[in-house]
């Protein structure tokens, strides 16, 4: 059986340089571009598609932080501490990683965001170029492409 949408327009979007990751290879998400979000700024926990300037995109990535916020992650622990000062940071509930954030890039910690720009982390954490990663580094939220709002296949997974 097929499940039907109705919609506007589909377009796929594949890119040669993109490898599956936390999102498997099938998973099919619908995403809203930049212009037609509501809200005009990206929040903590949104997951948005980007190009950041380096080429190396586009991304899907969680926004772990946004300007005037503080970021500090312990990588003995795998814990993920945001904060507008670091005297009052909170530790991160993440379900909805693959496990604790381990790995370490040349970024040291803790870190500032700064006006305009957020602080993004892929779902799989330790098998993930995102914030941590020269490649990225601070996402300038011009880069922001759009935001995702439906995750639509596999059906055991819908979000």
């Amino acid at each position: 059986n097929q499940i039907g949408l109705a919609t506007g327009i589909v377009d796929e979007i594949f890119h040669d340089g993109y490898a599956a990751k936390r999102m498997e290879i099938g998973a099919v998400i619908a995403a809203a571009p930049a212009e037609n979000v509501r809200r005009e700024r990206p929040e903590a926990g949104d997951i948005v598609i980007l190009d950041p300037p380096s080429g190396r995109g586009p991304y899907v990535k969680r926004v772990i932080a946004t300007e005037g916020q503080y970021v500090d992650i312990n990588f003995e622990t795998g814990k993920v501490y945001v904060g507008a000062d670091l005297s009052n940071m909170t530790e991160l509930s993440e379900p909805y990683t693959n496990g604790p954030t381990n790995l370490k890039y040349d970024i040291e910690f803790p870190v500032y965001v700064k006006e305009g720009h957020i602080f993004v982390l892929g779902d799989n954490r330790n098998n993930s170029t995102d914030s941590r990663s020269p490649d990225v580094g601070f996402v300038d939220e011009r880069c922001v492409l759009g935001k995702v709002v439906v995750r639509l296949r596999p059906f055991t997974v819908f979000a």
